[in-house]
């Protein structure tokens, strides 16, 4: 840095080491000294959204990656980053679209397709989730989360055999299925017409 105080690579480094080390203040600072001396510097932004996420400042994280991805546009880590973030904060639709973004350069990506398909449940979508969820289980059918994911659409749809089916796979494949909903459903397909 005394030598080349313009070089925001040299930052960025002395940053990630002492995020290794433990120090994210002083890496977020280091990150911020990248960017000073290259406003265009994208990993900077990236990496010190990437605190903010950590630390739980939401805004100021997504503020980062959008910055990022505005230099970078071909960034689909910093995508899922930004549509995790919108979804908790209910902005489903955005989150949808950085998500559809991913999938359409990594179709066979069963994480994000598994994202899409919480989405569209929480949009009370259950149609469109589970054949989203079924369509990652082709790719990967022993995915715990999707096939637990798969099981609750099954069971809000009103096919509780299906979500019967979907949430003993879950637990086989080492998802913790809630007792109480695995109960739920086992008075509703094993036990029909017990109260």
């Amino acid at each position: 840095i005394e030598l080349d105080s313009k070089n925001p690579e040299i930052y960025m480094n002395l940053a990630i080491l002492r995020m290794n080390a433990g120090q994210r203040d002083r890496a977020a600072r280091l990150f911020e000294r990248a960017i000073d001396a290259d406003p265009l510097y994208a990993p900077a932004y990236y990496n010190r959204g990437k605190i903010y996420a950590q630390e739980g400042d939401d805004e100021r994280a997504l503020e980062f990656y959008e910055r990022y991805i505005s230099l970078e546009p071909s960034s689909l880590d910093a995508r899922f980053e930004v549509a995790v973030i919108l979804d908790r904060a209910g902005r489903l639709e955005e989150a949808l679209e950085h998500l559809r973004h991913i999938i359409n350069e990594r179709p066979a990506d069963v994480g994000v397709m598994n994202n899409i398909g919480v989405i569209h449940s929480k949009n009370n979508e259950f149609d469109m989730a589970v054949r989203v969820f079924e369509e990652a289980l082709e790719i990967d059918p022993d995915h715990p989360a999707v096939l637990l994911n798969t099981a609750r659409a099954y069971y809000r749809l009103g096919d509780y055999s299906r979500a019967w089916e979907y949430a003993v796979g879950a637990e086989r494949s080492g998802a913790a299925v809630p007792q109480e909903f695995l109960s739920d459903l086992r008075r509703l397909v094993i036990e029909p017409g017990t109260p």
